[in-house]
């Protein structure tokens, strides 16, 4: 392998490795915030209705959770496995994007509410919408995902000609 090529294996190995320490904390703080929702929901208790309307944000988080966790693999496998471009990689990329897909339509089913300041005093104002990020986050997911198993591919017809 050329210099060059090897020197720029080791800074994507090492960025993987920051990248999936960074996520794994950013995963385990989602799973945090889900736990605390749960015990909050439940020590509140209530009717079969205020649980049923609990169910969305406790599926949105975990989907959140998911994907991130789904991400921080990715990147640990990058770092880790001598062939880091395979179908199992592929896999979870989808897998992310489709946690976040799911994330997605979940928080489209409740309305988020803005806080608007009038002179009486302060009032929510149901605001709804798709977020956009989101979207990009998972249409380029399936993109890398794709590259990633072309990648896979590569290596494999170069292997099979070596």
């Amino acid at each position: 392998m050329p210099e060059k090529l090897i020197a720029n294996y080791q800074k994507a190995r090492i960025a993987s490795l920051v990248g999936a320490i960074a996520l794994y904390v950013l995963g385990t703080s989602c799973i945090a915030t889900l736990l605390i929702y749960l015990i909050a929901v439940f020590q509140i208790g209530g009717t079969a209705e205020h649980l049923f309307r609990a169910l969305i944000p406790i599926c949105s988080l975990l989907s959140i959770s998911i994907s991130v966790i789904m991400l921080a693999e990715f990147f640990r496998h990058f770092f880790t496995d001598y062939s880091p471009f395979n179908r199992r990689q592929s896999v979870r990329l989808i897998c992310a994007a489709v946690a976040l897909s799911i994330k997605t339509f979940l928080d489209g089913l409740l309305p988020s509410f803005e806080e608007t300041a009038l002179s009486a005093g302060i009032t929510l104002v149901p605001q709804s919408g798709l977020d956009l990020k989101v979207v990009v986050m998972v249409v380029f997911l399936v993109c890398l995902a794709m590259v990633v198993r072309y990648g896979d591919a590569l290596k494999e017809d170069s292997d099979a000609f070596v």
